[in-house]
């Protein structure tokens, strides 16, 4: 997998960012660190509120709920963050059309002030969450699809049996999984996962996953019904199922 890089990254970041971390005074109870998290929330300011989750989680490293605090405030910094660079990168491109950019996307976007680190810590207090905290189905379901997004299907199909079975009626979970499935070319498990995701929540997005499914596993009867009814029901999936890209 990644852990040894990621051992090595998270040092870099953790350096990197005791360096300049925002000042949070030391010493008071945990509460009062909780109530202060929710202070610079109200005003929009991240870095304190991490800073003051950071101190929370020192107070209480083995709470679950304290870990899974923190991995939510880094990853709402992330995506915030993301949000931003992405804007500034996108002004930018209109104003300098013709600008040299860099051909790796994140450094293009490192630029703009994007950091990635925050992503990496959110996942490790994620981990941190389901470590004292097992029953988080909510923390095991980012875990998984963290897997998924980067390809480790086998390891999030793993993660997503966790939520399944703390949260067996969450049809994200049962949808992923199928596409996990069928990533690894197992189309009749795919089948299974989607149907049940399906059942749960009957979108018009979970309907051409479970197409695609049935066309790979050759039941091409339920192909076709699939097909009929996303035809009435949206267009943009009833092309995606019928023109396929793999």
């Amino acid at each position: 997998m990644y852990s040894k890089l990621c051992i090595a990254v998270l040092f870099f970041i953790t350096v990197l960012f005791v360096g300049c971390e925002p000042s949070v005074k030391d010493g008071l109870p945990y509460e009062e660190y909780i109530k202060m998290v929710q202070t610079y929330l109200n005003d929009g300011d991240y870095d304190r509120a991490i800073a003051a989750g950071k101190k929370a989680v020192r107070i209480k490293p083995t709470d679950g709920e304290t870990h899974y605090l923190l991995a939510t405030l880094y990853y709402e910094a992330y995506r915030k963050n993301l949000d931003a660079a992405q804007m500034k990168g996108l002004q930018d491109a209109i104003l300098n059309p013709n600008k040299r950019r860099n051909s790796d996307s994140i450094e293009e976007l490192r630029k703009f002030g994007y950091k990635p680190e925050l992503k990496i810590l959110a996942f490790q207090e994620f981990k941190e969450t389901v470590k004292y905290s097992p029953s988080n189905w909510f923390a095991c379901y980012m875990i998984a699809t963290d897997y998924f997004n980067n390809k480790y299907f086998r390891e999030a199909i793993d993660e997503y049996k966790k939520v399944i079975a703390i949260n067996p009626n969450f049809a994200n979970a049962h949808a992923l999984m199928g596409e996990s499935y069928y990533k690894l070319g197992d189309f009749k498990s795919a089948v299974l996962s989607i149907e049940t995701a399906v059942k749960i929540d009957p979108s018009a997005y979970n309907y051409c996953q479970l197409g695609l499914a049935y066309r790979k596993a050759n039941n091409m009867k339920k192909y076709v019904e699939i097909a009929a009814k996303l035809k009435g029901m949206d267009k943009g999936y009833y092309d995606q199922l019928v023109n396929p890209l793999n």
